[in-house]
Parts: C-alpha cells; sequence; structure tokens
C-alpha cells in the first residue's frame, strides 16, 4: 500500500503519493493561490491529489485532480502530464477558465439560468419574433 502525505495549507488540501518532493507541493500551493482572482464567487476550499500512473512503453505520468468548492457550488477537473508542474499547471487553467465561465457541478452557472437554445439568435431564423422597440 503506498503512503500519502496530506499537506494543509489555510484553504489548500494537498494529496500526494510517494515521490513527490515538498518543492512540487510548494508548486501546487502557489498555483491555485490566485484561483479566487477567476471567480464571481468566493473560493472556500481548493482540495488537490496527486499521483502517478505507470504506462507501459512509456514510462509514468503524472495524475492531478482538483476540487474547488464556492459555497454551495463545486467545480472540478482533472489533467496529466510527464511532469508535476506540467499537470498542475494544465489543471490550473481548466480550472481558471471554467471558474471564469462560472461552470460548476452543482447549481448550473452559479446559480444563473443557463442559456438555452432560445437565448440564441440566428441571423437566418425568419420565424423568430423580436419584441418590437
Amino acid at each position: 500500500m503506498k503512503s500519502r502525505q496530506l499537506v494543509r495549507y489555510r484553504r489548500i488540501a494537498v494529496r500526494a503519493c510517494d515521490g513527490f518532493d515538498p518543492v512540487a507541493i510548494a508548486h501546487v500551493r502557489d498555483r491555485f493561490a490566485t484561483l479566487q482572482r477567476y471567480s464571481r464567487v468566493r473560493v472556500d476550499h481548493v482540495d488537490v491529489a496527486l499521483w502517478r500512473r505507470a504506462v507501459d512503453g512509456y514510462g509514468s505520468l503524472v495524475e492531478a485532480e482538483a476540487v474547488v468548492r464556492l459555497g454551495a457550488a463545486t467545480a472540478t477537473a482533472s489533467a496529466e502530464a510527464d511532469s508535476v508542474c506540467a499537470a498542475v499547471d494544465k489543471l490550473r487553467e481548466r480550472l481558471a477558465w471554467d471558474l471564469a465561465a462560472g461552470r460548476t457541478a452543482r447549481r448550473g452557472w452559479f446559480g444563473f439560468r443557463r442559456p438555452g437554445p432560445g437565448d440564441l439568435t440566428a441571423a437566418d431564423d425568419d420565424t423568430r419574433q423580436t419584441p418590437a422597440g
């Protein structure tokens, strides 16, 4: 059984299998400390998990997964790459895009109504009625 180390910072928890040094964990903390600037809602907590997966004929890949808690909503993402830094950077970029767009797992788009097909306009749609004014 692999041992895991759990490092907790103020709002960031990093879970890592053996083989990840403190510098890699500090990189995770530094990269995810700035997620708040992309979100319209306060980021309550970030859980990040790191592990290695063996790939036949290639070696190993680093997989990273994160769950961001935003009040009653959550945003999740995962990424994999050759190195810890590349996987963490991919993961942070995906979460930053999701937070900037307002996409979460629960409650849709931060409680706002998701745009539907009736909200879209098409230039070639002659049957759609538009309000006068």
